[in-house]
């Protein structure tokens, strides 16, 4: 029953985002749409925001980078970015969450498929990546569902022309 009631709280959390902004959305409408009890949210989610960590791990992330291995930063970018835009409604409302949760999830998952990738970072590429990281991550977020004048190709060669030098020698071509 366990796992049962983990998916059934993540859909009614992913099918909820598709019409409402996370941060409008209560455990109680949750609970509601996944018809469990409030007890059995609360044995497994403390918040609304562990259930959206849960849905990041446990479906969008294994969704939007299955293809991790084999492709190019290119291609997985581009990839992610035509991923958020086919579900455009539901992306916008995960967005909308004044802690950014999801935000620091999707750079939580970069980070550790460029540490997958490279050799040890230095304290200063790290920091480096961390910047352009998080700039990159929330203004593609926002680039990709509000401006339809950008294709995803055009979005990913704006963010990869940004790329400090340092970050360049290290990613170029993986």
């Amino acid at each position: 029953m366990s796992q049962h009631a983990k998916v059934e709280l993540m859909n009614a959390l992913y099918e909820l985002l598709k019409k409402n902004s996370f941060e409008s959305l209560t455990c109680n409408q949750i609970i509601e749409k996944a018809n469990v009890g409030k007890a059995t949210f609360y044995r497994y989610f403390p918040s609304k925001y562990a259930l959206l960590t849960y849905l990041f791990h446990n479906k969008l992330s294994i969704d939007m980078f299955q293809f991790e291995n084999v492709m190019s930063y290119k291609e997985l970018g581009i990839y992610v970015i035509k991923y958020c835009q086919k579900d455009e409604d539901f992306f916008k409302n995960i967005m909308n969450d004044e802690h950014s949760i999801f935000l620091k999830l999707l750079y939580g998952k970069y980070v550790q498929i460029i540490d997958k990738r490279t050799s040890q970072l230095s304290s200063l590429e790290r920091l480096v990546l961390e910047i352009y990281l998080n700039g990159t991550i929330t203004t593609t977020a926002f680039w990709t569902l509000d401006d339809k004048k950008r294709t995803p190709e055009e979005i990913y060669n704006i963010c990869e022309k940004a790329m400090p030098q340092i970050l360049c020698d290290i990613l170029k071509d993986k």
